[in-house]
């Protein structure tokens, strides 16, 4: 579902009007996915599929899927990702901690220096600016925003303009990579143990939202699917009938953030929040250079894992790109639980909402 507010279909068309409106979004990301496959482009099924679903919606077309296919989506992409875990992987976890402390300096940085970018440059209120700077948690961002009054519209196209942008380019930048542990173990498929995966990572997926731990069914699901394999209980992957509609679907929920947009005020803010993804990419390229030269870890790895984007998308990023998605996955629930810990302090402490100072 947009974030971006649009009108309501009369209530008797309604059913016909969010099936009519699910059909043509998937059928947008299974063209852009396509194409970029057959241009041989890396992550082409979610890259492609989120391009094409977000010009169409720029372009007008009213696309949107239902939230039970997000749901039933997270649950089968973080099985897929907890797949790339190994034994090996759980071994360097110790590794982590100097990775994850420069991640919390880079965060801080990053809010910083394109909140000052927004307020100084571009005249954006404070509540606005520091809150189109958080890099990603998008969902709780914008709940804040609405409670303090801030510009909603500004807040949801920067962010989103951030994630079009990395998922679009970072593979490109990143490259298809080395070939991931998972696809040396590649297999027959077991269907009992995909069975199994699937069972298992479900009720983790449930169990985790019912936690309320940020994209909880994503990340239970990675977390049973991780243990298992890290354990070595289980060792299948999941096949490409299964994996490939899977990120498609992931990449056309990204592309529908842009659905209902007015595109007059996304011209206006556009500028600003390009200036904003500059700034911000550099800081975190910065950090995860340092994160690089402090843990040893690839630099694929830790440009996803630093990248301001969401959870979901850059977990599956790492997947697709070979790499180490425990690590990615790690760093970018860090990231938000950091954010949704010193937000409603960071608002406590800067005083009374801005409205527009």
């Amino acid at each position: 579902m947009s974030l971006f507010d649009r009108r309501r279909p009369p209530a008797g068309s309604l059913l016909s009007a969010l099936l009519r409106r699910s059909l043509v979004t998937l059928a947008l990301a299974v063209v852009g996915g396509a194409v970029c496959y057959a241009l041989d482009l890396p992550a082409a099924w979610l890259a492609g599929s989120a391009v094409l679903v977000a010009g169409a919606s720029l372009a007008g077309v009213q696309t949107g899927l239902p939230g039970w296919l997000r749901n039933v989506t997270f649950v089968v992409l973080g099985v897929s990702m907890g797949a790339g875990v190994t034994p090996e992987t759980v071994a360097r976890i110790g590794d982590w901690p100097v990775s994850l402390g420069v991640l919390l300096v880079t965060v801080a940085a990053v809010t910083a220096s394109v909140t000052l970018f927004l307020r100084h440059r571009h005249g954006w209120d404070r509540d606005s600016a520091l809150l189109a700077a958080l890099p990603g948690a998008l969902s709780y961002v914008v709940a804040a925003a609405a409670q303090r009054g801030a510009d909603v519209r500004k807040v949801v196209t920067s962010q989103s303009i951030r994630l079009m942008f990395l998922v679009a380019v970072l593979p490109i930048v990143i490259g298809h990579g080395e070939p991931a542990a998972t696809a040396a173990r590649a297999q027959t498929v077991d269907l009992v143990e995909l069975a199994i995966m699937l069972a298992v990572g479900g009720v983790a997926g449930l169990l985790a939202e019912r936690l309320r731990v940020p994209a909880g069914l994503l990340a239970g699901a990675f977390g049973a699917s991780a243990a298992l394999h890290g354990a070595g209980l289980v060792s299948a992957v999941l096949p490409a009938w299964l994996a490939i509609p899977a990120f498609t679907v992931l990449g056309a929920f990204v592309g529908t953030r842009f659905s209902g947009a007015d595109l007059g005020m996304l011209v206006r803010v556009a500028w600003s929040s390009v200036g904003a993804l500059v700034i911000g990419l550099a800081v975190a390229v910065a950090g995860a250079l340092v994160a690089v030269w402090a843990s040893g870890q690839p630099v694929g790895d830790a440009l996803l894992a630093f990248a301001p984007g969401g959870i979901e998308a850059m977990t599956g990023l790492a997947y697709l790109l070979h790499a180490d998605p425990a690590f990615v996955a790690i760093h970018q629930l860090a990231r938000f639980i950091a954010i949704a810990l010193t937000l409603p302090l960071v608002l406590r402490l800067i005083g009374p909402p801005s409205k527009g100072r």
